[in-house]
């Protein structure tokens, strides 16, 4: 099921040299003080939505790079997640002035609802980076509002060999659930909500 999920929205084979901008949805940082007090970014597993965009950069150094997201917290602490991602891309090499920081959202709605206007600023092809198993919430909720995004997906969590599913674990497993469910429920809660 994880795999048809992640597999739904197909990967763009939109050329990257010619994208104006790609927006890349938070979610990608350990949260809480420590950052802040060590002065250096904590990375979770979907670390990928900030290697990718890396990896796009260096083949498009006019890319324009949109990175939404404040916190996911009740109550944050420490560096939003737009404060670590600045830190994160500068400390890699990226120009300030490919760098626009939406750091008011705290859910997928939100990074759409804060981005739209200033993706709607620069003219051009966008793409849209997130996890693979969040790419049909997030691409058809961008839809919804107007905005036809380049999807590339990142950070899969299943494989499509037969390999794959022969080495399957329980632990893997209850991660993999918990995922599904969330992205279920997440889905559900925006067609009744008229998001997607």
């Amino acid at each position: 099921m994880l795999s048809r999920i992640e597999d739904y929205i197909q990967p763009s084979k939109y050329p990257i040299q010619e994208l104006k901008g790609v927006v890349v949805l938070g979610g990608s940082f350990e949260a809480g003080l420590e950052s802040k007090e060590r002065n250096q970014v904590f990375l979770n597993s979907s670390a990928e939505r900030l290697t990718k965009t890396l990896e796009i950069y260096k083949k498009n150094q006019r890319i324009l790079i949109l990175f939404s997201g404040f916190s996911n917290e009740i109550k944050p602490q420490g560096w939003s997640e737009s404060d670590m991602a600045k830190k994160f891309f500068l400390d890699q090499g990226v120009r300030i002035d490919n760098l626009i920081f939406e750091n008011q959202s705290r859910n997928t709605y939100e990074n759409i609802k804060y981005s739209k206007d200033i993706i709607a600023n620069y003219k051009g092809t966008w793409g849209l980076i997130t996890s693979a198993n969040h790419m049909p919430r997030s691409f058809f909720a961008f839809k919804k509002q107007g905005l036809i995004l380049e999807p590339i997906s990142v950070d899969y969590k299943t494989g499509t060999s037969r390999i794959f599913w022969i080495n399957f674990d329980i632990s893997s497993g209850l991660k993999n659930w918990n995922i599904i469910i969330h992205e279920l429920i997440g889905i559900a809660y925006y067609k009744v909500t008229n998001k997607i």
